[in-house]
């Protein structure tokens, strides 16, 4: 799972560089929060 997470952030943050700096920091912050989440919940 660790490693389908990092193809997830890679692959949002290739999808944000084309919208910009404000678009990659949006979308930074969502899927840190996600992960974030994600993370908690397995090791709770």
């Amino acid at each position: 799972m660790k490693l389908a997470a990092l193809v997830f952030c890679l692959l949002f943050a290739n999808l944000s560089y084309a919208w910009g700096p404000t678009g990659h920091r949006a979308v930074g912050a969502i899927a840190t929060k996600y992960l974030k989440k994600r993370t908690l919940k397995k090791i709770t």
